[in-house]
């Protein structure tokens, strides 16, 4: 059989969520109250190389959005967010021969 019952399968997608439900519960009103929130992208590398995480952590939800949606555009025009170095880098995911 490719797929487990329905009922299993169930409890194993309410194990999943239900922690990432309550996470929020704790989350938005943190960051609403402090007004700090962090803005995170990744790069992947070619098949051979590995990727980088950028990270950012700035005031305000409307601030966050536009530089989200400013490293969308840099990492699509230039390959990587513009002005800020990475702070990581993280192994190559788009092998997948290891599947």
């Amino acid at each position: 059989m490719m797929f487990s019952p329905l009922p299993g399968r169930l409890v194993g997608q309410a194990l999943e969520w239900i922690p990432a439900l309550l996470a929020t519960v704790v989350v938005w009103p943190w960051r609403a109250c402090t007004g700090i929130w962090p803005v995170v992208a990744y790069t992947l590398g070619m098949a051979d190389q590995s990727g980088y995480l950028y990270l950012a952590t700035v005031g305000g939800r409307a601030a966050a959005d536009t530089l989200a949606l400013q490293w969308a555009a840099d990492i699509g025009r230039h390959g990587r967010p513009q002005g800020v170095e990475p702070a990581e880098v993280v192994a190559d995911r788009t092998d997948l021969t290891g599947l």
